[in-house]
C-alpha cells in the first residue's frame, strides 16, 4: 500500500524530501503519526516480511566476510573470552553475527547482537554464543571501550 501512494505523496510534497521520521510515505499511506519503527511491532503481517528483506538485501554484493581483512583488523590478537570482539548495531535477526561464527567458529570474545527488543524475540542465532541486547539505534551505545568492532549494515560498505 505505501509503495502504491508514493507518486501521490511525492506531489503533494512538491518532491521534497521528508523531515524527520513520521512525515514520510508509510505515514501518508497508513494516515498515522509514528515512525515505522514504532508502527512496525504492532502489524506482525509486515515485520517479518521488513526483517526478511533487511537479511537479504545484499543483491550481487559479496558478504563484508569477503572483503573486509578480519584476520588483521579483529581477529589480531583477540585472546579472551569476556572482552567484547564485535557489536552489530541494528543487527536484525543476527544474520551477520551467524554468518561471521560459521566462518570462524573458535574465535574467543563477546559477540553482541543489539536491536530492538521485537526483532531480537525474532532471532535464532546461537545464544549460547551470541549475546542478545535491546537496543534504539537513536540512543547512546551502551557497549564502552574493548570492542573492536562496532558495525552497522556493513554489506552496504
Amino acid at each position: 500500500p505505501t509503495l502504491a501512494k508514493v507518486p501521490e505523496f511525492l506531489r503533494r510534497q512538491d518532491y521534497r524530501n521528508p523531515e524527520g521520521a513520521t512525515t514520510g510515505p508509510l505515514q501518508f499511506a497508513e494516515k498515522i503519526d509514528e515512525s515505522l519503527w514504532t508502527w512496525l511491532p504492532k502489524h506482525p503481517e509486515y515485520l517479518d516480511s521488513c526483517n526478511t528483506f533487511m537479511e537479504g538485501d545484499r543483491g550481487a554484493r559479496p558478504s563484508w566476510l569477503e572483503w573486509f581483512p578480519v584476520d588483521e583488523r579483529l581477529l589480531c590478537g583477540a585472546q579472551n573470552d569476556a572482552e567484547t570482539l564485535m557489536v552489530d548495531v541494528a543487527g536484525g535477526r543476527g544474520h551477520d553475527l551467524a554468518a561471521f561464527m560459521a566462518r570462524y567458529p573458535h574465535v574467543r570474545g563477546r559477540l553482541v547482537l543489539e536491536d530492538l527488543p521485537h526483532v531480537l524475540e525474532e532471532s535464532t542465532v546461537d545464544a549460547e554464543r551470541i549475546e542478545k541486547q535491546p537496543f534504539d539505534l537513536f540512543k547512546p551505545q551502551p557497549i564502552h571501550g574493548g570492542s573492536r568492532t562496532l558495525m552497522h549494515d556493513l554489506d552496504n560498505y
